[in-house]
C-alpha cells in the first residue's frame, strides 16, 4: 500500500460576509485574502475543495492549516468547521488569527468523520467545505488577512502496477527492488 499526502485548496466560496480576495488563498505567497474581524459572526466564509487526485482504498487523516495574520498586535478568535455538501457540521475548533506577521496553525488532526463514526471515505473528502467564522478577540485586531488555507489529507492508494517505464529525460529514484535497463 502506497501512502500519498495531499494538499487539498480552496475551488470555490460557497458563502462569505466580510470576506474578500479570499481565492488568494490558495498559495502561501503573501497575497492575502482579507477576514472581517468586527462583531462577531460577521466575518465567515464557507468554501469548497479540490477532489483528491487519486483513488484512495482508505483515508487516514483529514487536518485544517491554515497562514494567517491578525493584522494588529492582537488575537482573533475563530471557530473552524469542516462541514458536508449540506453544511452539516462534520468537526469543530476553535483557532486564532494573531499577531502582525504570518503565522502557520495546525488544526486537530481527524481521523473519522463525526457524523457517521466512521473512517472518512473518499466522497466525505470530495465533498468536504471549510467554514471560518470570527467568534471574538483580544486586543483590537483590524481586518485578518489569510494568505493560504487547506487541508492536509493522508490517504493509502495500491501499489502501482509492475511494467515497462519508458523515459527521455529526467531522473528516477528507485527505493527497493531491481532496474533492468534496456538499449
Amino acid at each position: 500500500m502506497a501512502q500519498i499526502t495531499e494538499d487539498l485548496i480552496q475551488s470555490s466560496v460557497v458563502s462569505s460576509t466580510g470576506v474578500t480576495d479570499w481565492a488568494n488563498t490558495t498559495a502561501s505567497d503573501d497575497s492575502k485574502a482579507s477576514f472581517a474581524t468586527v462583531s462577531n459572526g460577521n466575518g465567515n466564509v464557507i468554501f469548497e475543495l479540490t477532489n483528491l487526485s487519486q483513488t484512495p482504498t482508505s483515508i487516514i487523516s483529514a487536518q485544517i492549516i491554515h497562514e494567517s495574520t491578525a493584522d494588529a498586535s492582537a488575537t482573533a478568535v475563530i471557530q473552524s468547521e469542516m462541514l458536508n455538501s449540506s453544511n452539516t457540521q462534520i468537526n469543530t475548533e476553535f483557532t486564532s488569527f494573531s499577531g502582525t506577521s504570518d503565522s502557520v496553525k495546525s488544526l486537530t488532526t481527524y481521523t473519522s468523520n463525526a457524523l457517521t463514526s466512521a473512517a472518512f471515505t473518499e466522497n466525505d473528502i470530495n465533498t468536504l467545505r471549510v467554514k471560518f467564522t470570527y467568534i471574538t478577540e483580544s486586543g483590537t485586531a483590524g481586518d485578518a488577512l489569510v494568505d493560504h488555507v487547506y487541508v492536509r489529507v493522508i490517504y493509502n492508494v495500491p501499489d502501482p502496477v509492475g511494467g515497462l517505464i519508458k523515459l527521455n529525460s529526467g531522473l528516477v529514484k528507485l527505493n527497493s527492488g531491481l532496474t533492468k535497463i534496456i538499449a
